[in-house]
């Protein structure tokens, strides 16, 4: 019946039989790329600036780009590699982000008034989760962990975003419906530019590739001669204004989840 359906609409089997197969393998490519720049992009931003829901808070001020990588020489190479290949991106986050302080535009805290309150909610929600527990009973509890787990693994203590995230879950679904819109947006946009640092390498790797198959060598004093810097440029740019697309579209859904604790009223708190 369905085959029947879509030949009247497509008007023959064989454009079926290749419809069929290219949106399958559509939809493949784009998981890859999707996951492909969770590992490169998201990365890279949580790198430079931190999880949004710790700088929105200003849990992990000053941050590091090496935190957590020192001693361990994969990561330190994973945090090497990203960076190159993010050639584009990298360049203008280092630059207009880090030096001219761009970054106060679009991976800044939350405001003065706002963060205790969230923190104090946050914190009357781990109490209640913890049952019996006082607050004093809790710290406790974390100083002796403590004493047993490494340094390197401490950063890691304050992971409380999963557990207000799940309590969202559990009691605003309507404000759910609006923090799940922007992981669609913020998905979007670094699966983009991902794309655009795609189309960034490759006039340089065909360069490269036309250079070795004249001579078997690469000529690298001529490969400046050679590019077309006009479109590298705008490349480049596009990529890094997608990248601010989604390091913001990425604070906007974290700032949802935590300013969704302010919207509870006491009876939703206290069940």
């Amino acid at each position: 019946m369905f085959r029947e359906v879509v030949n009247e609409v497509t008007g023959s089997s064989t454009q079926l039989s290749f419809y069929v197969p290219f949106v399958l393998f559509s939809y493949l490519v784009g998981h890859l790329l999707s996951l492909t720049s969770a590992f490169t992009v998201e990365r890279f931003a949580i790198w430079c600036h931190g999880y949004p829901s710790k700088y929105l808070l200003r849990l992990n001020l000053p941050h590091r780009y090496w935190a957590n990588a020192e001693g361990y020489p994969l990561r330190v190479a994973y945090r090497i590699m990203v960076p190159i290949l993010l050639t584009p991106v990298a360049v203008f986050e280092f630059v207009i982000g880090k030096f001219l302080r761009g970054r106060e535009l679009y991976a800044k805290p939350l405001d003065d008034a706002l963060r205790p309150l969230i923190a104090n909610r946050i914190g009357e929600l781990l109490v209640q989760r913890c049952h019996a527990l006082d607050a004093g009973e809790i710290e406790a509890k974390i100083a002796e962990h403590e004493k047993r787990v490494p340094t390197e693994l401490r950063a890691h203590k304050d992971d409380f975003f999963n557990i207000v995230a799940q309590f969202i879950v559990a009691q605003r679904p309507d404000h759910l419906r609006t923090a799940l819109n922007y992981v669609a947006l913020y998905g979007f946009m670094r699966t983009t530019c991902l794309i655009a640092v795609v189309w960034f390498w490759i006039p340089i790797l065909q360069v490269v590739v036309v250079d070795w198959f004249k001579s078997s060598r690469i000529q690298f004093c001529e490969i400046p001669e050679k590019l077309p810097w006009l479109y590298l440029s705008g490349v480049s740019i596009i990529a890094f204004l997608l990248f601010v697309g989604f390091t913001k579209f990425y604070r906007r859904y974290s700032q949802t989840v935590l300013l969704g604790i302010l919207t509870l009223d006491c009876e939703s708190r206290k069940k």
